[in-house]
C-alpha cells in the first residue's frame, strides 16, 4: 500500500491496523506525528477561508505551498492543473478534509513497529511536509529507505513523474506485473 500525503496517512493506519495484509509500505510526502496547535489554528483558518469564499480561494492559498519553487518557475501548466483539481472539490469535500487532517494521531510511538519493507519518498522543496518529517519516519521505520526527489515540492507524483516513478519500481523490483493488453 502506498499514499501520498493524506493518503500517507492513511496508508499508515493500514499499515499499523493491519501488517499481516501489507507487503510493502510506500509513504511519500506525509509526516507521522499530529498537527500542532499552530497547524491546527491555520486548517481553522482555511476552513473559515474555503467557507467564505468557496474552493478557488483555497486553490490560491495553497498553491505556492503544494508545488516546489522549481515547478512553480519551470512548469505553469502544472500549476494550472492543480488550481484546477482543488477547485473541482466542493466546499464540504474540502472542509471534511480539514477536519480529518486535523483529528489525525500522532504516529511517532508506533511507526517503530513496522516490519514490512518501506519506502519514504519526499520531494526536495516540500514546505507541507518538510524533507526533515520524511527523514524522521525512515528513521523510526526499521530498514525503511529514503529517497529525495530533487526540484519539486509537496506533490513530487505530478512535479517529477519520471523520478517519483523510478524510486517506486527500484523498490518494489520484479514484484511489479502489468495485465496483459485486452486482445
Amino acid at each position: 500500500i502506498g499514499g501520498l500525503s493524506m493518503g500517507g496517512y492513511i496508508a499508515m493506519a493500514v499499515a499499523l491496523r493491519a501488517p499481516q495484509r501489507v507487503s510493502h509500505l510506500i509513504l511519500a510526502d506525509t509526516k507521522m506525528t499530529a498537527d500542532t496547535d499552530a497547524i491546527r489554528a491555520a486548517r481553522d483558518e482555511t476552513r473559515a477561508l474555503v467557507e467564505r469564499d468557496g474552493p478557488a480561494a483555497v486553490a490560491t492559498q495553497m498553491l505556492p505551498r503544494l508545488l516546489g519553487p522549481t515547478t512553480q518557475r519551470e512548469q505553469p501548466d502544472l500549476s494550472d492543473a492543480v488550481r484546477h483539481l482543488i477547485q473541482m472539490n466542493r466546499t464540504e469535500s474540502i472542509v471534511g478534509g480539514l477536519t480529518a487532517l486535523k483529528q489525525r494521531p500522532d504516529r511517532a510511538a508506533t511507526l517503530g513497529a513496522l516490519r514490512m519493507p518501506t519506502l519514504v519518498l519526499c520531494g526536495d522543496e516540500d514546505v507541507m511536509t518538510p524533507p526533515a518529517d520524511s527523514e524522521a519516519i525512515a528513521r523510526t521505520i526499521p530498514g525503511a529507505r529514503l529517497v529525495m526527489i530533487p526540484r519539486c515540492g509537496h506533490m513530487s507524483n505530478m512535479e517529477q513523474p519520471a523520478a517519483f516513478n523510478t524510486a517506486i519500481e527500484e523498490f518494489l523490483g520484479s514484484r511489479i506485473t502489468t495485465s496483459p493488453e485486452p486482445a
